[in-house]
């Protein structure tokens, strides 16, 4: 005899053809693509022109981006004002830029977190307005037979917890 899986046909999913993508990326299309976008600080053109360098000059490559910040981060703070002052001229470049973009195109607005946004560990906020649940079958009995199990079995009025048990 055979087993059942060796009489049945064998049956394979077809597999999807997945082709590489070709050419950059589409644009995103939002409302924010048409806003001015941030000028970058001093320190953050330092770390985009100078992290190839840090990488290999302090053998970096395939170790975490954390530990490529801290290094660059160290350098940043290490480097005299002096040659600190061709990153902050690129910055008041790009800050000028900035300026401009917002007179024409207009400033990114925050948009006002909800209650989805919020973080997994808070609770969204309580609506006051909202219907009470209704009572579990359970506490519904209870209430129609408190007073007959605190005469039944001499317990206190204020201990709730000793009637329902």
């Amino acid at each position: 005899l055979k087993p059942r899986w060796l009489k049945q046909p064998l049956r394979l999913k077809p597999r999807r053809l997945v082709l590489p993508a070709i050419g950059p990326p589409a644009p995103a299309h939002s409302a924010d693509s048409a806003m001015a976008k941030k000028a970058a600080s001093a320190y953050f053109i330092f770390c985009g022109e100078q992290r190839n360098s840090i990488i290999e000059q302090y053998d970096l490559k395939g170790k975490p981006g954390a530990e490529v910040s801290k290094k660059a981060g160290e350098l940043w703070k290490a480097m005299a004002p002096e040659d600190k002052k061709k990153w902050e001229d690129l910055a008041a470049k790009d800050k000028e830029r900035y300026e401009e973009e917002v007179k024409t195109l207009g400033k990114r607005e925050r948009a006002p977190k909800t209650d989805k946004d919020a973080p997994a560990g808070k609770r969204a906020k309580k609506d006051k307005d909202a219907p009470k649940k209704p009572l579990t079958p359970y506490f519904a009995w209870l209430a129609e037979n408190r007073q007959v199990i605190i005469d039944k079995y001499q317990i206190d009025k204020t201990k709730i917890t000793e009637v329902t048990k």
